[in-house]
């Protein structure tokens, strides 16, 4: 995984990644293949998922009401999303993350995932969705690709993000709900 975070880190300071489908693609999906997850799978990776019961007046646009990826683990099909993972285009998250944290924590009073994440392919922001408080509350990680260490950076995608560690999450959730 340390040779694709160079290369990623590469082509963001060459500004490859233009816009937020870009992050999305080949950022993302990228990551989540090394950390086990099926990308060609819609049952396990979604993209665009449209949030469960959120209701209609909320849902004004095409592009409100849905996440950039939802991750499940359970093939059940009255199964809830282990992951949210909204994406934008590079350098957004700088300057509108309040707007960003606040859309991701709306969905996820609606449909709640365990873990909910904002990135703009640089910028990594983890928060435990079923944490009180706001955002900054619920924050509990996060890192810069650009900035931080890839041994850093691989720590925290394993740890946090790996197929295999989303139950040790969901463990962690339960205690924060408790």
């Amino acid at each position: 995984m340390q040779k694709t975070i160079k290369d990623i880190r590469k082509k963001l300071l060459a500004n490859f990644y233009l816009n937020e489908e870009h992050v999305k693609v080949s950022i993302v999906s990228r990551l989540l293949t090394y950390l086990g997850w099926n990308i060609w799978n819609p049952t396990e990776v979604f993209y665009d998922y449209p949030i469960q019961r959120l209701p209609l007046n909320l849902n004004d646009s095409p592009s409100y009401g849905k996440v950039s990826l939802a991750l499940f683990v359970s093939q059940d099909i009255n199964r809830s999303p282990e992951v949210y993972i909204q994406t934008t285009s590079k350098g957004k998250l700088l300057t509108n993350i309040t707007t960003y944290e606040d859309q991701l924590n709306l969905y996820s009073s609606y449909d709640m995932a365990v873990i909910s994440i904002l990135t703009d392919g640089n910028i990594w922001r983890f928060y435990l969705s079923s944490a009180e408080g706001i955002s900054t509350q619920r924050l509990f990680n996060e890192f810069n690709i650009i900035e931080d260490s890839d041994d850093f950076i691989i720590n925290i995608l394993n740890s946090i993000l790996a197929k295999t560690n989303i139950d040790k999450m969901r463990l962690l959730q339960d205690k924060v709900c408790l």
